[in-house]
């Protein structure tokens, strides 16, 4: 590690690791991936560079209620969220999300006031099980104010 000036830290959910040389912070979330296996401790991200807060919520699953009682409780800002939908408009529940699962987080994190109508919102991490195409979740999910991520996606936020 000392090559690459890496400083490993153990992540513990729930508590913010603070970069102030980079003026960033992100809190490590628990996620529903992977379940069942003692050697996985699943995490998505909220995170904040200057001014401006994120979530990057792959692998995720529908969020676990201490997730969204921690959310419930900070009330972030989001300037964007990038959101799992490995099953595209299919209705995954566990693991990923996917088809309603993705609509429900959405509607959630707009409940609990996490979101704006200036909020810019991504699904991405799709895979081949979610049987459709870019034109098929960009009908399914641009209505409902999320936009379809691809390779190649510049986000300025």
């Amino acid at each position: 590690y000392k090559r690459f000036r890496i400083q490993p830290v153990t992540l513990e959910a729930f508590q913010p690791v603070v970069l102030e040389d980079e003026d960033m912070e992100f809190y490590p979330l628990k996620a529903d991936h992977m379940i069942g296996i003692p050697t996985e401790i699943p995490n998505f991200f909220v995170f904040r560079v200057g001014k401006s807060w994120g979530m990057i919520a792959n692998d995720t699953g529908f969020f676990r209620e201490e997730t969204w009682d921690f959310l419930e409780k900070k009330k972030f800002k989001l300037d964007l969220v990038i959101s799992d939908c490995t099953g595209g408009i299919l209705d995954y529940e566990r693991g990923h999300m996917s088809g309603k699962y993705v609509l429900d987080v959405k509607e959630r994190l707009e409940k609990i006031g996490c979101l704006s109508p200036s909020t810019k919102y991504y699904v991405n991490h799709f895979s081949h099980n979610g049987n459709a195409t870019h034109a098929e979740l960009e009908a399914y999910y641009n209505p409902h104010g999320i936009e379809v991520g691809y390779d190649g996606l510049i986000i300025d936020f």
